[in-house]
């Protein structure tokens, strides 16, 4: 039986233990899976030194779920947190796993511009939109014109609900329940807007949403976690702040710049 105990995790990829892990839950298909992970952590050098185990626990996740671990495709990402690796589920993997539950009939999430918005109604959950023939700042990639996140889902027994959130709201949840919130290297830095998206949709999905007892239920539970052991039931979540206060070690940015918004979690794989 391959050995664990080498930290890198490319090193690890050629380990017993990993192949027959992914081999399990893939079937022959596992080494192209593998593969896959592989090239993430060869694009990323903080990748490259965090803990082999780690980078394999949050691809154990993935895998699971169903979901592939390239950034670039907007379903999940492996990202670098200090020494360990944690697994983030994108705005996308969400929508997917929603719909392969056979719950939704439609299900969506997208940033809201400023010539969009008329209001939101806090007291019924309504949001209110323009007339669509003054939408322009969409259309012109105004992103400094974005002044929150929609998601809507309609599900095939009629049930539908829809949820807004403000920036600023966003914001004052992440700093709640991020603690890198304002670490230079958090992809709430990198792209706020990505993040926007996710938190109302994840929220809208936890607190109305039907989630059955299959990946969607197991993707809320694992989102964010790091994988202790290559052991998926041994889950942590350093990121929330009543973790561990000392886990994560990066730069903090004094003030934060809500105007670097780059495509959707595409900066993290650099």
């Amino acid at each position: 039986m391959g050995s664990l105990q080498v930290l890198n995790a490319r090193d690890l990829a050629k380990s017993e233990s990993i192949q027959n892990k992914f081999k399990d839950i893939l079937g022959e298909n596992h080494k192209y899976f593998i593969q896959s992970v592989i090239n993430s952590v060869s694009m990323n050098k903080k990748l490259l030194l965090c803990d082999g185990k780690s980078v394999w626990g949050a691809a154990m996740n993935a895998a699971v779920l169903g979901l592939p671990v390239d950034s670039n495709l907007g379903y999940s990402a492996i990202i670098p947190y200090g020494q360990k690796a944690q697994f983030q589920i994108m705005t996308k993997g969400y929508i997917q796993l929603a719909i392969d539950s056979g719950f939704y009939k439609n299900i969506h999430a997208t940033e809201i511009y400023e010539d969009e918005l008329l209001y939101h109604d806090y007291v019924k959950g309504k949001t209110y939109f323009t007339d669509q023939e003054t939408w322009k700042q969409r259309q012109a990639g105004e992103v400094k014109k974005i002044v929150g996140y929609y998601s809507y889902f309609e599900l095939l027994n009629g049930f539908h609900k829809e949820m807004y959130m403000s920036k600023s709201e966003v914001r004052i949840h992440a700093k709640i329940y991020s603690k890198s919130f304002n670490f230079k290297d958090s992809v709430w830095q990198s792209n706020f807007d990505a993040m926007g998206k996710k938190t109302v949709l994840k929220s809208i999905l936890r607190n109305f949403g039907k989630l059955g007892k299959g990946s969607l239920q197991k993707a809320l539970e694992v989102d964010q976690g790091f994988v202790e052991d290559l052991d998926d039931s041994n889950i942590n979540y350093y990121d929330n702040p009543s973790s561990q206060d000392d886990f994560i070690q990066g730069e903090v940015v004094e003030e934060f710049d809500e105007n670097n918004l780059d495509d959707e979690f595409k900066t993290t794989t650099n």
